[in-house]
């Protein structure tokens, strides 16, 4: 019997949203495949290649590790991952690949129905060994779908948002080389910041969450401004600048910094999304800056199906 699961990739943070806000995207997903009684590791997919292919040293491994801690359950599993989503480019990745495989281990380990917070809690020793820490806002993205706001504390809420919003990815065509790229892109932020900025980002975030409920392209505009993260991190970004200024004239809703970066998130209206398409290709042509656009709906939450 095998076990087989689905996760979509992630922007995080979402402007204001920093740690907390996270957005699934149907255009990029990893899958895990898990056979009982077989004892295998395979890594296979589009981006197979930028992973570890010893279990050891994969991100499967913690995970498969912190299970077998917890529940005492040493059950002999074949793993095969298929990478979908790219790797360190800030579409999730990492909460992609942990998110799918938490799920379809659990329900190996006959939990069904899946609970959400062990399949974050079982995920969350993968983000840690890529990232340095458990960061939920890709998780929560991969596991609700939908845009997500995640919370340590409490159960995380999913809200669908109007299902004319589609997101047009620039994502770079040559990685810059960056160690530990999101330990690197936290360490530029302030360790403190003035009460004036609380506020605002505050606002905003809460105008953003208003926005996505009520299907308000205004509203989703305004939210989207952040001075928590953003202003620090556009550094890493080729042509940030640039970029802004040709989505603030056309008709697109906004952008932002998906995730640590470096691609960027742009939210458009589906009618508009050949024209927006044409602006940003025409900017980078006109700018020599190497980019790819990729076109993504909002995705939905983890899959986990079983074949005999």
């Amino acid at each position: 019997m095998k076990v087989i699961a689905e996760a979509c990739g992630s922007s995080a943070n979402v402007g204001p949203g920093f740690d907390v806000f996270g957005i699934a995207l149907d255009a990029f997903k990893d899958r895990v495949e898990i056979e009982l009684g077989s004892d295998y590791f395979i890594v296979e997919g589009k981006y197979g290649d930028e992973v570890p292919h010893e279990i050891g040293n994969n991100l499967i491994g913690a995970i498969l590790d912190g299970y077998r801690k917890k529940t005492h359950n040493s059950l002999s599993l074949g793993i095969r991952l298929v990478k979908g989503v790219p790797t360190s480019l800030g579409l999730g990745s990492s909460g992609a690949s942990s998110v799918a495989f938490a799920a379809a281990l659990l329900y190996a380990g006959g939990q069904y129905p899946i609970d959400v917070r062990s399949v974050l809690e079982l995920a969350s020793f993968g983000e840690a060994y890529v990232t340095g820490s458990p960061h939920m806002d890709n998780l929560t993205a991969s596991v609700l779908g939908g845009f997500t706001i995640a919370s340590k504390y409490y159960d995380p809420i999913r809200i669908d948002p109007p299902n004319w919003i589609r997101i047009l990815l620039l994502i770079p065509s040559k990685k810059r080389v960056v160690k530990d790229k999101t330990r690197y892109a936290r360490s530029l932020l302030k360790e403190c910041y003035p009460l004036e900025d609380y506020v605002f980002g505050i606002e905003h975030a809460t105008t953003l969450v208003k926005g996505f409920l009520e299907g308000d392209i205004n509203l989703i505009r305004r939210g989207l401004r952040d001075v928590v993260a953003t202003p620090y991190r556009k550094q890493l970004i080729e042509g940030y600048e640039t970029i802004v200024k040709v989505v603030e004239k056309s008709p697109a809703i906004g952008c932002f910094i998906s995730g640590a970066g470096p691609s960027i998130a742009v939210l458009t209206m589906v009618q508009d999304v050949d024209h927006v398409h044409k602006q940003l290709r025409d900017m980078l042509l006109d700018n020599n800056l190497d980019y790819n656009i990729v076109e993504s709906g909002v995705g939905e939450g983890v899959r986990v199906w079983v074949e005999k």
